[in-house]
């Protein structure tokens, strides 16, 4: 994804699909909410919303600072 610094806080970068057919599971993805999402990196200026299953913004970008994020997310199944 390319962002300007000038994106703000808040802003949805993506929402996030889950191929359920690698699953065993009929799942509605509109109403089921079985799975919490992990970022691997909590310095990232990122987070999931698990309710609408976005990447949202939630801190400034600074260029100057840091011009490039690498991070992975990871899908796991609620209990």
């Amino acid at each position: 994804y390319y962002l300007s610094e000038d994106t703000e806080i808040n802003t949805i970068i993506d929402h996030l699909h889950i191929n359920y057919d690698s699953f065993p599971l009929f799942i509605n993805n509109e109403k089921d909410n079985i799975f919490f999402y992990l970022i691997n990196d909590t310095s990232v200026p990122f987070t999931i919303d698990e309710n609408t299953k976005t990447i949202k913004l939630i801190n400034s970008l600074d260029r100057e600072k840091q011009d490039k994020y690498i991070f992975e997310i990871e899908l796991k199944l609620k209990l």
